[in-house]
């Protein structure tokens, strides 16, 4: 048993990208309220999945780099990629999630676990 399993988000994590490229297809950028303090955050939500990539400052400056728009009602539609990276984050070294700085092929590779990890629809998968 894991510890995602018991404790599940309805956000993205790193780990759930099972150390792969995942491309996917956004659907909706809204502002939401986290943790107890209610700070105001973007979150992305995709096609095929409940889960939601929360932005930070990186991925929001990396997805508008590729879509060539930092407008999120423009990136409605569009394909990104997703993968698992070590950053630094206070001084720890952690697993966090990054967008490339390219698009997704037209057939790229997504690992089973993935596709589960995000419950990809069979329409959206690339092949």
């Amino acid at each position: 048993m894991k510890m995602n399993d018991v404790f599940p988000t309805k956000y993205l994590q790193a780990s759930d990208l099972d150390g792969a490229d995942v491309p996917v297809t956004i659907t909706g950028c809204e502002i939401e309220e986290m943790g107890k303090d209610k700070e105001r955050k973007p979150v992305l939500s995709f096609k095929g999945t409940e889960k939601k990539l929360v932005l930070n400052k990186t991925n929001w400056s990396v997805i508008a780099k590729v879509l060539g728009t930092d407008e999120t009602d423009d990136w409605i539609g569009q394909r990104i990629t997703l993968y698992p990276t070590e950053v630094e984050s206070f001084g720890e070294t952690v697993m966090a999630i990054r967008v490339r700085l390219k698009l997704p092929a037209p057939k790229a590779v997504e690992t089973a676990k993935a596709k589960q990890a995000l419950a990809v629809n069979a329409d959206d998968i690339p092949f």
